[in-house]
C-alpha cells in the first residue's frame, strides 16, 4: 500500500519560506524581550554604588541581526570608569576579556 502526497512544489516552497520568516520574527521578538529583562537585571543587581546615576543609566542590552540567521544580544555600558566600578584594573581587563 503506497502513500501518496498531493502537493505542488511551488506551494510547498512558499509555505516553507513563510514559515522561516515567521519563525525569524518570533525569535527576534523573544530576543528583544530577553534583552529588556537582562537590562533591567543589570541595573537592579549592579555590584557597585552609583553616586551620580550615570553608570546605571548607561547600562544597555540591545538586539541586532548581524546576519540573517544570527540574532545577537549585546550588553554595553556608557561610562569610561566602569572597569573601576567593577573592580577591574586595566591590565586585568585583557585577561578577563580575551583569555
Amino acid at each position: 500500500m503506497a502513500i501518496r502526497f498531493n502537493y505542488s512544489e511551488s506551494t510547498l516552497a512558499k509555505n516553507l519560506d513563510d514559515c522561516a520568516v515567521r519563525m525569524g520574527a518570533i525569535i527576534l521578538r523573544y530576543a528583544e524581550t530577553k534583552a529588556a529583562v537582562i537590562e533591567a537585571d543589570m541595573k537592579v543587581n549592579r555590584p557597585w554604588n552609583d553616586d551620580t546615576g550615570a553608570a546605571k543609566a548607561s547600562l544597555r542590552a540591545s538586539v541586532t541581526l548581524p546576519e540573517p540567521d544570527i540574532v545577537r544580544i549585546t550588553l554595553a555600558h556608557g561610562v569610561y570608569y566602569i572597569y573601576y566600578l567593577e573592580g577591574l584594573h586595566l591590565e586585568c581587563l585583557h585577561i578577563v576579556l580575551f583569555r
